[in-house]
């Protein structure tokens, strides 16, 4: 998960701001191609990204986030006359931890399999603070669940949860 600003996402995301030079593209391949408006002259300006300088001249600039944790990316923007349209920074968190996910029935955890002998209920609990959303799938059939706790109801065949 990468996170720009305050906006979180797991796959494609747009860093927006009104009024902005800087425009970002974040992938779940841990990289941001950068975007500048065309008032922004590359050769006058400076962008920096975890303390090194950012080559500017290429048609597409990519930056590859793989510090995980906070880095952060500073700018001087200039025209073509040399004057400074924007400068500021902005904060890239890279989070790769999976969330905790604890799975229960009858309070006990289930680590991994569990046979039942007939109808439970499995309750699931994710301990994660950044969650955008969360899909659950049994056997591959999307569940409706929301929120970070729920019950879900299983019969005593094989089946998989997938969270």
């Amino acid at each position: 998960m990468i996170w720009m600003q305050d906006v979180a996402y797991t796959d494609y995301i747009y860093w927006q701001e009104t009024n902005s030079f800087i425009n970002g593209v974040a992938s779940s391949s841990q990289n941001i191609e950068l975007f500048f408006d065309k008032k922004v002259d590359r050769d006058s300006s400076l962008v920096i990204y975890d303390g090194k300088q950012v080559d500017l001249s290429n048609d597409h600039i990519y930056i590859d986030v793989q510090k995980e944790g906070v880095t952060q990316l500073v700018y001087i923007l200039k025209d073509v006359d040399g004057y400074a349209l924007e400068q500021g920074e902005k904060s890239i968190l890279l989070d790769t931890t999976i969330p905790d996910v604890v799975v229960k029935v009858k309070d006990h955890n289930v680590m991994d399999v569990l046979p039942l002998e007939n109808k439970e209920t499995i309750h699931v609990e994710i301990l994660e603070e950044n969650l955008k959303s969360v899909e659950v799938y049994l056997d591959d059939e999307k569940m409706d669940c929301e929120g970070k706790e729920f019950d879900i109801d299983v019969t005593s065949q094989n089946h998989t949860l997938s969270i």
